[in-house]
């Protein structure tokens, strides 16, 4: 059942759309001089890419081998790297210069580090859902015992919501032997 069609240019280039079974269409460029075939897709309009599984999922690919997708579950969209341990960056052009703007690490969970910081347009809680300062820690700190910790570049005063006059929380360190 498959069909196909060539469309071969001078010099030995070729475009191939085949079409296989369920309906499956392949478009394919071959480069006779190397690996520099490319498929421009250019729109005057809107470049919609529609799939039409259940979960409306979009691979990429390079030489056969998946290493992104996009895709829809419910009400959620995902963007997703498919390669074991391997990173997920977002990427912008800064003054000329490609830089990575946040780096997703797989390999510890999907913890996110910021090239230059981050900046919170409301007010940040930890332990809790609804921060009344720029940051508010509501957990209990004996977590910490035992550990190492650096302090050395505390810069935030810690807000007590239990204080009804604002005032930051003092937190003492001592050193035990």
């Amino acid at each position: 059942n498959t069909k196909i069609i060539t469309i071969t240019g001078d010099t030995g280039d070729t475009f191939t759309i085949t079409t296989g079974a369920a309906g499956a269409t392949t478009l394919a460029t071959t480069d006779a001089a190397g690996t520099d075939g490319a498929l421009i897709l250019d729109a005057d309009g809107t470049l919609t890419l529609d799939a039409g599984d259940t979960n409306g999922t979009t691979v990429f690919k390079r030489s056969g081998t998946t290493y992104a997708f996009v895709q829809e579950s419910g009400t959620n969209a995902y963007i997703g790297s498919n390669i074991s341990d391997g990173n997920l960056f977002l990427r912008g052009n800064d003054g000329g210069a490609y830089i990575n703007a946040v780096e997703f690490d797989m390999s510890e969970a999907g913890k996110a580090i910021f090239n230059a910081g981050a900046e919170f347009k409301d007010n940040v809680g930890i332990g809790t859902a609804t921060p009344v300062a720029k940051l508010q820690i509501d957990t209990e700190l004996n977590a910490m015992s035992g550990t190492n910790v650096d302090v050395s570049n505390i810069s935030q005063k810690i807000y007590n919501p239990q204080n009804d006059d604002g005032e930051a929380v003092g937190i003492g360190f001592a050193l035990s032997t």
